[in-house]
């Protein structure tokens, strides 16, 4: 998911503006700040291409002998869902972000900073899933399992992933700064971070990712420098039925 916002330490080294302990100085700047990037970086005027996309969670209550235990984690691309058990016998699910280039193209479109996400992510309150939302979600859990009978709804909450217009990871040296290196995950960040900190770590002291199995090329932001970024929300490439 997203990261958490960057502290002012970072902001001052990016900015030039004194802290209370005076100017931070540092040979190199790793950008690990997720969905806070756009806005970050547009003080030095950089632009980082990052958005938030919602994506909504339901739990649903159900008889233990229905999901087993040891049930595994179920990706069911017929319902476009993930399925899994948690505690006791709640049965969590969630869809995944959208690969339409449409609704993509929305979520940048919206601001730099979603303010509908940070609100969710600030507000108790606000962490619910609309009746439209959940009735959808018992239809497909119906669907997935059909003996389950009768799921009660035990919660739901809004989550927020950070996604860049191609859904792709956004690693390595910026094209303009040298000494700042990008460490976006595209929504997968936490699943990524080992490797993603040897990636990172290797370029600043090596100069080069040190396994020759791995290529970021095609994680560099500069495939954003020269093109159209529209270029991206309509093409084809984006795998509507993907998980």
């Amino acid at each position: 998911m997203f990261s958490y916002p960057p502290i002012l330490p970072f902001i001052s080294i990016c900015r030039g503006r004194y802290t209370s302990q005076g100017k931070i100085f540092a040979e190199h700047v790793i950008n690990a700040a997720g969905a806070w990037s756009a806005e970050l970086f547009a003080g030095i005027g950089l632009s980082i291409p990052v958005a938030l996309e919602p994506v909504y969670a339901a739990n649903f209550l159900v008889s233990a002998d229905d999901i087993p235990e040891g049930m595994p984690i179920i990706a069911d691309y017929v319902n476009q869902a993930y399925f899994r058990r948690w505690r006791g016998s709640i049965l969590h699910m969630h869809q995944p972000r959208s690969r339409n280039g449409k609704d993509i193209a929305r979520s940048f479109s919206r601001a730099v900073m979603n303010p509908e996400g940070a609100n969710v992510i600030y507000d108790a309150l606000s962490f619910n899933v609309t009746h439209q939302q959940l009735d959808n979600y018992l239809g497909k859990v119906i669907n997935r399992f059909p003996k389950i009978g009768k799921p009660v709804y035990a919660g739901g909450y809004h989550s927020f992933f950070d996604i860049t217009p191609d859904l792709k990871f956004i690693l390595g040296q910026d094209t303009q700064l040298t000494n700042l290196y990008h460490c976006l995950g595209a929504g997968q960040a936490l699943k990524y971070a080992p490797i993603f900190g040897e990636i990172i770590a290797d370029l600043i002291i090596e100069g080069h990712v040190n396994s020759k199995s791995i290529d970021i090329a095609e994680f560099s932001i500069d495939r954003f420098s020269n093109n159209d970024i529209s270029q991206f929300w309509q093409s084809n490439a984006l795998k509507k039925n993907s998980l």
